[in-house]
């Protein structure tokens, strides 16, 4: 399917409440089933030469940018502007080696996931296979169902490498997915989605490991000053005022969960950044925010990308090279980006029980306690249809510029006790435009 034929196909239409959509009903999965995960991500250009490409997708694609044109006219736009922002590009990307390492950390991901999968429910009588799909990139989605379809795949689960459900990335890859389908460019399988993940106990603990990693790298002195700035891919605010985008909603409720385990040890921000491609306008910039903290005198700040779960473009070159530049230049005196979740044991986990949550399998083929090789403490699984349950706490952050507030799923009561126990609580200051918090004195 070309990208003119998809934007004919393409509905804009709103959730019909707003909020992230009821996951999908979990497969019944029967003995001797090979179950096909797709591990969906945006891609990314190939080489330098592939970089105008790139951009002329990511602007022909409606869930990215609503033009209220034709395909022609779209397709038109779409090349005048791929045309005038390849070179820019084009030299972001040379300065990180001439490609996205999304592709290949997307790779390794998904291939540490299967072997996970297959380490922790090698007694069961079903075979897990994983299947990376580009929306913008190859493997494509299309690449993918081939290669599904010759390995003998019998169930699929989409799983979109994005923790906190999004219209123009979670939403939009599934529904591409299903036109593939209804096109019959792809086969039909038996499937179902994970929606999101963004309080997933283990994603949580994995990026806590991340930032106590990354305080490593400022000066002893100052370690229990630093500022933590939750970074989060920008939306334009029409897509989470007129169209119900939860994504910030669940940006905060993910950061809401890692301080609470943090027992709220450091003061926080939030902010968004743009992706590759057409502009994300939500506010605070992440600019922006480091101008305010440099003007209340913050010498240390350590960025902490929450949507980003791997090394990419938006990290490796706009925070840690670009940004960093930027707050020194405001005079931010110590500048840390934390490294991608990219394969951490505990993330890996995280998307494995993403997973099995949407899949039906008989109580004696699952192994109901994860034993993860660096996990520094497991938790007990609850039945699996009990897995995702209502927040048991009260969310102490949250978005303030929007209308509804969107709670995410969390993964059973006996894991929000044990991984996640609740602190005493802390005073927050809220304004339109950001959220943060203020430190017992």
């Amino acid at each position: 399917m070309t990208p003119r034929d998809y934007v004919s196909h393409y509905s804009t239409a709103a959730p019909a409440i707003p909020g992230v959509p009821s996951s999908p009903a979990p497969l019944s999965v029967e003995d001797g089933e090979m179950i096909g995960i797709v591990c969906m991500g945006s891609g990314g250009p190939s080489s330098l030469d592939d970089v105008s490409r790139f951009l002329y997708d990511l602007y022909m694609d409606p869930a990215r940018l609503e033009l209220g044109m034709g395909g022609f006219l779209r397709h038109l736009f779409a090349r005048l502007m791929s045309n005038l922002r390849s070179s820019v590009v084009r030299d972001r990307y040379e300065m990180i080696g001439g490609r996205s390492p999304l592709l290949r950390m997307m790779g390794e991901q998904t291939g540490a996931l299967e072997r996970h999968l297959i380490r922790e429910y090698h007694g069961a009588e079903v075979e897990f296979r994983t299947y990376v799909a580009h929306r913008h990139g190859t493997p494509s989605f299309v690449d993918a169902a081939r290669q599904m379809e010759e390995d003998g795949v019998d169930r699929v689960v989409l799983l979109p490498l994005v923790p906190q459900y999004a219209l123009s990335r979670t939403r939009s890859w599934i529904q591409y997915w299903e036109t593939l389908e209804h096109a019959g460019e792809i086969p039909s399988w038996p499937r179902t989605a994970v929606h999101e993940y963004a309080a997933n106990p283990k994603y949580v603990q994995a990026l806590s490991e991340r930032i106590d990693e990354a305080t490593q790298r400022f000066p002893k002195e100052s370690r229990s000053d630093i500022h933590l700035l939750f970074t989060a891919a920008g939306l334009p605010p029409s897509e989470r005022d007129r169209r119900c985008d939860p994504s910030c909603c669940l940006v905060c409720s993910t950061v809401d969960h890692v301080m609470r385990y943090r027992d709220h040890d450091h003061p926080f921000s939030i902010a968004f950044q743009p992706e590759v491609g057409p502009p994300m306008t939500l506010m605070p910039s992440v600019e922006r925010e480091i101008d305010r903290l440099a003007g209340a005198d913050a010498s240390d700040v350590l960025v902490v990308p929450v949507s980003f779960v791997t090394d990419r473009l938006e990290t490796c070159v706009h925070l840690d090279i670009e940004l960093r530049d930027h707050a020194y230049d405001v005079g931010i005196e110590s500048f840390e980006v934390t490294s991608g979740l990219n394969t951490h044991p505990l993330f890996v986990e995280a998307l494995a029980e993403a997973v099995v949550s949407q899949c039906h399998l008989s109580d004696d083929m699952v192994r109901r306690e994860a034993q993860g090789d660096s996990a520094p403490s497991g938790y007990p699984l609850p039945p699996l249809r009990d897995l995702a349950t209502e927040p048991m706490h009260e969310q102490a952050v949250t978005c303030p510029a929007c209308t509804g507030e969107v709670r995410p799923k969390v993964w059973g009561q006996t894991v929000t006790e044990t991984i996640l126990p609740r602190p005493s609580p802390r005073p927050f200051r809220m304004t339109p435009m950001r959220i943060e918090s203020s430190r017992d004195s």
